[in-house]
């Protein structure tokens, strides 16, 4: 997902979340024939993690993590990725 610089969050973490949940609307998928709705089901059974990518930042980062089934996360790396010689 980007999202758009004139979009940015104030601080409050309410505006945050309203903005990513606003974003997620906008997704492009992978999987034939899924969509926000379909995939939205997904996350309540399941739980995400989840990456933003910002616009107009020459880095790529990335991480790896894990939901148990408490609902608890651990992040098992963090690093910058390669795309090609892309970022994106």
């Amino acid at each position: 997902m980007t999202l758009n610089p004139k979009h940015r969050p104030s601080t409050s973490r309410e505006d945050k979340i309203t903005l990513i949940r606003e974003q997620l609307k906008c997704m492009e998928f992978q999987g034939k024939g899924e969509t926000w709705e379909t995939f939205a089901v997904k996350i309540k059974q399941l739980g995400c993690i989840a990456e933003i990518f910002f616009d107009k930042l020459f880095s790529s980062p990335s991480v790896q993590g894990c939901i148990d089934t408490n609902g608890e996360v651990t992040i098992f790396s963090t690093h910058e990725q390669v795309l090609n010689g892309q970022v994106r």
